[in-house]
């Protein structure tokens, strides 16, 4: 059965722990189903697999299927995130079925379906230039 919940993953090679939504799959297998800025090693909506803990936590151990998505990261000014001009690269991104979030104030996440032909990459540049 299907279950959507939350639980917290230590991803001990990148030394961060992070709790998140995710699809129970059973047998240790989840699809994360949000993103993750910071974890270089997965994806949104990457089937990963995780080995329980004594102590109950949960550690990664390997990404069984990979989603596709595509991760583009930046770092944008104050003045860039607060401008209609990113607003018209973010609602881009929803209307390729996209997602996008902003951490930190100027780190900006975007993710891409593996189908999406659009890459942020030189309208979030001509924002900063």
């Amino acid at each position: 059965m299907v279950e959507l919940m939350e639980i917290t993953i230590e991803f001990l090679d990148e030394g961060l722990t992070v709790n998140m939504s995710v699809l129970s799959l059973g047998n240790n297998r989840y699809q994360l189903n949000e993103g993750l800025p910071l974890i270089e090693s997965t994806t949104i909506y990457d089937i990963v697999e995780v080995e329980p803990l004594p102590d109950g936590s949960l550690s990664f151990r390997k990404v069984v299927k990979e989603s596709g998505w595509q991760t583009y990261s930046f770092t944008v000014s104050k003045m860039t995130t607060e401008s209609d001009s990113l607003r018209a690269i973010l609602n881009k991104v929803e209307q390729n079925n996209g997602q996008w979030e902003q951490i930190l104030g100027g780190f900006l996440f975007i993710y891409l379906p593996p189908n999406s032909a659009y890459d942020p990459t030189s309208d979030i540049e001509t924002l900063s230039n």
